[in-house]
């Protein structure tokens, strides 16, 4: 074993301590790994001797078959099959059931031979080959085309590795990223910025915004000086609004944070406080011809807006203007309603967006109880785009799944959420027409979990030009697809918070952080930990998100947090709830990074 003797005992203890987290990581896998965090090249033989060595790997090689052959390149372990789809559940076949359509869309008889092929994966260039599909309720498990799925894992694996080191340490208090996301989501950091630009002389800091959100995380941290502000606990603080803001934020503490406030501000910064809040719940966008279409604010349904989930106004009228309006950038939809209207939405819809003679004659903003808070009339005549998920709750999704042929389908990663899915392209034309939607289509996409036996969404889309693959990143990116239920988010009482807003008396700019802090509060406690009973304040609250820790991650399009298990369990729970509920808002903070919180990892 002179090979392992090449290798310095930090390598080898660190391929020992990768191959005990990971024990189906490969020597290739490893290979790169250990490579590149030691800048020297180590190969795949090297790190198979060192397994060998000390017991965790067998010989370098194809395994040999019983019959003394080489496994055919093609076979696949069993682990692998398991890793990636899940154990096989050990029951009987089911008795073969016809699928029933629900009424009101029923199913041509003259079809029922017709069933569509999956498409070839236009990235991978290989052709899908399709498998008749037994008209059963139990879907059959379905291969990944491309690249082998041990080949795929690894990659996966490399990637995932490469992140964890980028992590760093643990931080203290590192829930504060919920109060950073909900502040920014809430538009009350750009408003209390405007607010002392207005009514404080002095020269303030050019970054403004950014000092705004970082003092008020010191306040969350309790922090009350320029002393405490160096301290273990606040590096949280820079973590996430950038170290190079930690002179600024300190110079705007000691000169301005005793300063006393102008008569009024009081009244104005709680008066500004109330019409932030003001939430938006649905959009009625009306056609020159034919009748309205309602989507929520969240884009999260198209229907009869029963459904809805509201936004801070602020949030509706940007995304009115960039999805639909200026449509800069795609309307994504999570999916339809369940009502018998729903085909009618959905085609009304499609009609609006795929052909500009049908022109938008206004956009109502409404609130939840339907009233109209703002309406727009000079909107641009149009061609728009859009990706639309039609999942399993809606009845149109039995209608197109009956009418497939299931294939090869190909794995995509989504580094953001750290999830694997998979995806496969269905010819389009023809099963839009078998759904009823008489417009043209550029591509329907299916889409499942990587353990899934049958897919769970199929996404419509007018945009020709992006290949398939980056229309399904564009959607689980915004509405990702998890093994957990969705949470529904709940509804924020402003009036609650209007009655005890008297009670605050702002006469320093600390202060102003300190009203700021409670109303963040009791917003997470109402709409996102509202799920167990003992959340009733917000001083419950906020000690479970100061005794918090986790890791922060900066991308340039992203920041990530993974936040650590809780204990007990049930409070564990209610943050990983939080958590998804947050991340799906798509809050942006004010480097335009989407804020992505993953709770238990």
């Amino acid at each position: 074993m002179g090979v392992i003797h090449k290798l310095t005992e930090d390598v080898i203890n660190f391929i020992l301590e990768k191959k005990k987290e990971n024990p189906k990581i490969g020597c290739r896998s490893l290979s790169e790994i250990v490579s590149e965090r030691f800048s020297r090249k180590v190969s795949k033989s090297s790190i198979n001797a060192v397994l060998k060595e000390y017991g965790l790997s067998g010989a370098v090689g194809r395994p040999i078959s019983a019959e003394g052959q080489k496994r055919s390149p093609f076979s696949i372990p069993q682990e692998k099959k398991v890793q990636l789809f899940g154990p096989k559940p050990s029951v009987a076949p089911p008795e073969p059931v016809t699928i029933q359509e629900k009424e009101p869309f029923e199913r041509r008889e003259s079809d029922d031979e017709a069933r569509l092929s999956l498409m070839a994966d236009p990235l991978l260039k290989e052709t899908i080959g399709a498998v008749e599909q037994p008209k059963t309720l139990q879907k059959k498990r379905q291969p990944i085309a491309g690249r082998s799925q041990e080949s795929f894992l690894d990659e996966v694996e490399i990637i995932r590795e490469k992140e964890r080191q980028e992590f760093g340490a643990d931080l203290l208090s590192a829930g504060t990223v919920y109060i950073h996301a909900a502040a920014y989501h809430l538009g009350l950091i750009p408003m209390l910025s405007n607010l002392f630009r207005q009514h404080i002389s002095g020269e303030l800091p050019v970054q403004l915004e950014l000092v705004c959100s970082a003092i008020l995380a010191l306040r969350f941290l309790g922090v009350g000086s320029v002393e405490e502000s160096h301290s273990s606990k606040a590096e949280i603080v820079w973590a996430l609004n950038g170290r190079d803001l930690k002179e600024p934020t300190l110079d705007f503490w000691k000169k301005f944070s005793t300063m006393k406030l102008p008569k009024r501000f009081d009244l104005i910064l709680k008066n500004e406080i109330v019409q932030q809040m003001a939430h938006g719940a649905l959009f009625r966008i009306v056609p020159e011809n034919g009748p309205p279409v309602i989507l929520d604010a969240q884009f999260s349904r198209l229907g009869d807006g029963t459904a809805a989930e509201t936004l801070p106004i602020t949030r509706a009228l940007d995304a009115l203007s960039e999805r639909i309006i200026a449509n800069n950038r795609p309307a994504i939809i999570a999916g339809i309603d369940e009502s018998d209207g729903a085909r009618d939405q959905l085609k009304g819809f499609m009609g609006l967006f795929c052909r500009p003679e049908n022109r938008l004659k206004e956009v109502e903003i409404l609130n939840g109880s339907g009233e109209i808070i703002t309406s727009f009339s000079q909107i641009p005549k149009k061609r728009r785009n859009f990706i639309i998920g039609i999942d399993a709750t809606s009845r149109l999704f039995d209608v197109a799944t009956s009418a497939l042929k299931w294939g090869s389908f190909s794995p995509l990663y989504v580094q953001r959420l750290d999830q694997v899915y998979r995806f496969a392209e269905i010819e389009s034309a023809v099963l839009a027409d078998r759904m009823g939607l008489n417009y043209e289509l550029a591509k329907m996409i299916v889409l499942s979990q990587d353990h899934e036996n049958a897919p769970k969404i199929i996404l419509l889309t007018n945009m020709k030009g992006l290949p398939g693959k980056a229309v399904a990143e564009q959607f689980l990116n915004r509405w990702p697809i998890s093994d957990r239920s969705m949470p529904k988010i709940g509804f924020f009482d402003i009036n609650e918070v209007n009655n005890t807003l008297d009670s605050f008396t702002i006469e320093s700019v600390l202060a102003s952080f300190d009203l700021l802090k409670y109303i963040i509060l009791k917003y997470l406690t109402q709409v996102h930990f509202r799920d167990i009973e003992n959340i009733s304040d917000i001083t419950t609250l906020d000690r479970i998100l100061y005794t918090v820790n986790g890791k922060i991650l900066k991308k340039e399009d992203h920041l990530k947090a993974c936040i650590n298990s809780y204990q007990p369990e049930q409070l564990n729970e209610l943050l990983k709830s939080a958590s998804i509920s947050l991340t799906r808002l798509h809050i942006a903070d004010q480097n335009k990074r989407n804020i992505v919180i993953l709770a238990g990892k």
